[in-house]
């Protein structure tokens, strides 16, 4: 009785492989014993699914890297937008003090303050080119790391217009006479002028290196 029940399922196997070699020519079912049912059916090769392909971890030591990274770049960036904010308001006051003729003492310690501002930016942003290169060679396919790239561009990208903004202050200062905004304001938006222009020939360098980083790190 349990040979019987065994063999119902290959029974089935076997009538369509009957009918089939029938027709071609081949040995009749009748012909055909259990044992020889058995074989075919243990012959039979049923596909096996494919094993998904695990997803690679990133590397836990070039994330914390991105990611200081990132932080100094954006932190950068921030003041950068920052001494944009000064010298927008800077072009304001000396617009009203050419209006009014009011103090300029504040004015010319303001000028200082960005200036010297601006020197330790322009020494960051330097130290941002070799950092930033150093890390291009490690770069990997992966989405977490492509991420942090995206944000180093965007910070290394807002540094580039820094320019415009000294030069509107510089155009602002010059227009008012020296006697009413102060004898060294003039030399002092000079100064900012080209110190902006230096920092932003470094920003372009790391832009540059940002760049590649997406485009390396991109999944």
């Amino acid at each position: 009785m349990k040979q019987t029940t065994k063999l119902l399922p290959l029974f089935a196997f076997a009538v369509s492989l009957g009918s089939y070699a029938a027709a071609e020519g081949f040995t009749p079912l009748c012909s055909l014993q259990a044992k020889d049912i058995e074989l075919a059916a243990e012959n039979i090769q049923v596909p096996v699914p494919q094993v998904p392909v695990n997803i690679a971890k990133t590397d836990q030591q070039l994330l914390n890297k991105f990611d200081a990274l990132k932080r100094d770049l954006v932190s950068l960036g921030m003041k950068t937008d920052s001494a944009k904010y000064e010298m927008s308001r800077l072009t304001s006051e000396a617009m009203r003090i050419a209006q009014t003729g009011g103090s300029h003492l504040s004015f010319q310690s303001d000028l200082m303050r960005v200036s010297t501002d601006l020197t330790r930016y322009i020494s960051d942003v330097r130290n941002m080119v070799y950092a930033v290169t150093n890390i291009v060679p490690l770069a990997q396919k992966d989405r977490e790391l492509n991420l942090r790239a995206l944000d180093m561009q965007a910070s290394a990208r807002s540094m580039l217009d820094l320019p415009v903004s000294s030069d509107r202050l510089e155009q602002a200062v010059r227009s008012v006479p020296s006697e009413t905004i102060g004898y060294t304001a003039a030399i002092r938006a000079r100064e900012i002028s080209r110190q902006s222009d230096e920092l932003t020939g470094y920003a372009e360098q790391v832009y540059e290196k940002t760049q590649e980083l997406v485009k390396n790190t991109k999944p």
